[in-house]
């Protein structure tokens, strides 16, 4: 795990950190000529027509550097397989206005417990006396003065379900929320002011007061940029909104399928996905803010038992369904063009597009103002087709899984349900929700399955488009038995070539030519992994390849056959590691390199092996 100091504005280090040794040291300034923080809220008090509480004030502050943080230091990437680097620990040292006061030790243990289960992330604070400069702060109305006395705050980031957020406050209960966004580019404040102007035109009853938060980072690129503590900075500028205007209720909308943060696939685990608007940061949060701000302030998601389509209905219902075209849900929006402002293969995308399906909205969002249609086109291996295939194999699942045992097979769904709910309720209504989900994906997939007909027979469709995936039952498919077939048969082809001029010194040769086999087309499979435990020996399997399923990881050996009298030392160390696997909750492939044709009979060879669950083996010639 990387170990990082950060040190906000110049804030006095304490003795102790000093001392210590990290992996990364960093500086945060938002003060200074050459400062790499934007952090604009300097006219808060002018916009919310009162005096700014000191601690409210701080917490803006702290959540600003939070994020900044967040983004300096890198989690360790696509090839960091195994998480090892994912998580890191971070100790922020930050100036603010009232030190005793935030080194509370219960308000520390809830601001770091919070930000813990929002990024998975270890945090830990350290106070010190000082002010930043407020001048450097802007937080503005779009209007210099409210006509009316707003009633809620909406956390608006132009997205689909903010705005079918806003549409239900306004137009069925009732509700004079003000809009809060943060921005980081002038492209997103844009399209944030367009759709404001539009409500003013679909519900003029309203002003729609808004306030846009710049903070961003200024200067270099983000080394990391998965912001999984934007949400902790986004809640807390609503809080504080909120707060100083005496309001209550902040809506943080996103719908219930999202919210849950279920993993559609093994790589999606914990914060990989988002826990924006979970349940548990939410109470987790509201928990925190009770102890900072002056005022009550309730932070809660209206759309938590709602699918995308059910959300985006409010929008046909109010008559606005138009607006719909003018927001963006796409998690790559930085730098799409105009014409395409949705890449169509990222998970909001694809949750966005079979909502609106199902919501009968297609009208209002256009297949061609995605990039690449998911239904016709063809999808790119890697990342683009495997959620594609995840999002729909996810919904299958659940459709055969009983109500009953949905908390068995998505044990995340307990930390769905919060100390004050109804746990029975609660459980009832996350079941339902997810079947409700699950029906809707496969009456599209069915939908667009029974309309394409003509062009599958024909086979004008491309073989990678969704569609086609599922017509060859690429979505049923274990992503293991895919990696078998297709490693064996790179196998085959490859290692001929390689020992054309000679034989493999040992079976380390042969690993060593697998691996640079692999490296050639740049696989998914790598080499080795972290010790498993086994009878008190550390042992570990050459490659490996994360799969889908209870099960995920796909153990690959390498056995090399140098002549007959290995044969019989092969077998033991096939049954023996086979064993160790199994007991592992492992799936194992072993491919043995019998170049002098030891093996006689090569079915008889592999069937005696393949008896037990979840272990295969190839021979490779």
């Amino acid at each position: 795990m990387i170990r990082a100091l950060v040190q906000c504005d110049e804030a006095l280090i304490p003795t102790s950190l000093g001392r210590e040794t990290w992996d990364v040291r960093e500086h945060i300034r938002h003060r200074s000529g050459d400062r790499d923080l934007n952090l604009l809220i300097e006219n808060l008090s002018h916009a919310c027509l009162q005096t700014v509480d000191r601690h409210a004030s701080d917490l803006v502050r702290i959540a600003a550097y939070v994020y900044a943080a967040d983004q300096i230091v890198r989690r360790g990437g696509m090839k960091d397989v195994y998480g090892k680097h994912w998580r890191r620990e971070f100790s922020l040292v930050i100036p603010v206005s009232d030190p005793d006061f935030w080194t509370q030790e219960q308000l520390c243990l809830r601001l770091e417990a919070m930000l813990a289960f929002l990024t998975d992330d270890g945090w830990h604070f350290y106070f010190t006396s000082g002010v930043p400069q407020d001048q450097q702060m802007v937080l503005n109305f779009d209007k210099p003065e409210l006509y009316r006395r707003p009633d809620s705050v909406v956390l608006f980031s132009g997205g689909a379900d903010s705005l079918c957020a806003v549409v239900e406050a306004v137009a069925q209960s009732k509700l004079r929320p003000v809009l809060v966004s943060h921005r980081s580019t002038f492209r997103v404040h844009a399209w944030q002011r367009r759709l404001i102007q539009d409500l003013r035109r679909y519900f003029a009853e309203w002003e729609f007061p808004h306030i846009s938060v710049w903070v961003h980072r200024k200067g270099s690129e983000a080394k990391e940029t998965s912001q999984r503590t934007r949400a902790f900075l986004y809640a807390s500028l609503g809080a504080v909104t909120g707060s100083q205007l005496g309001v209550e209720s902040i809506i943080l909308a996103d719908n219930g399928i999202v919210s849950m943060n279920l993993p559609i696939n093994d790589q999606l685990v914990g914060a990989l996905a988002t826990r924006s608007t979970h349940p548990k940061f939410v109470d987790l949060f509201n928990s925190f803010t009770k102890m900072v701000l002056p005022t009550t302030t309730v932070l809660y998601n209206p759309l938590r038992y709602r699918t995308k389509s059910e959300a985006l209905t409010v929008l046909k219902v109010n008559g606005c369904s138009q607006l719909l075209q003018e927001t963006v849900s796409c998690a790559h929006s930085r730098g799409r063009p105009e014409s395409h402002p949705h890449c169509g293969v990222c998970s909001q995308c694809i949750d966005r597009r079979f909502g609106a399906i199902i919501a009968n909205l297609e009208e209002d969002d256009l297949p061609e103002r995605y990039e690449v249609d998911i239904f016709t086109d063809p999808l790119a291996e890697g990342t683009p087709r495997t959620l594609a295939e995840s999002y729909v194999r996810f919904a299958l699942n659940v459709r055969r899984t009983a109500e009953e045992e949905l908390f068995d097979a998505y044990p995340q769904l307990y930390n769905c349900i919060l100390p004050t709910d109804d746990a029975v309720a609660t459980a009832q209504a996350l079941a339902s929700l997810l079947k409700r989900h699950a029906e809707q994906v496969m009456k599209v997939v069915e939908t667009r399955f029974a309309s394409l007909v003509p062009n599958i027979v024909a086979g004008s469709l491309p073989s990678t488009c969704l569609i086609s995936l599922v017509a060859s039952q690429r979505h049923l498919e274990d992503t293991r038995l895919r990696t078998i077939k297709w490693l064996t048969k790179l196998l085959e082809r490859g290692m001929p070539p390689i020992f054309e001029g000679r034989r493999p010194c040992d079976e380390r040769d042969v690993q060593n030519a697998v691996n640079g086999l692999l490296e050639g087309v740049e696989s998914k499979i790598w080499r080795e992994v972290p010790l498993l435990p086994f009878a008190g020996i550390g042992t570990k399997p050459d490659f490996s390849a994360k799969g889908e399923g209870s099960r995920g990881w796909l153990f690959i050996e390498m056995k090399y056959l140098s002549n007959r009298g290995r044969l019989n030392g092969v077998v033991t160390e096939i049954t023996s590691r086979a064993s160790i696997y199994r007991n592992q909750g492992a799936f194992a492939l072993f491919c043995v390199y019998d170049d002098r044709r030891c093996i006689v009979d090569d079915e008889a060879f592999k069937t005696d092996f393949m008896l037990g669950e979840g272990t295969w083996v190839e021979i490779i010639r």
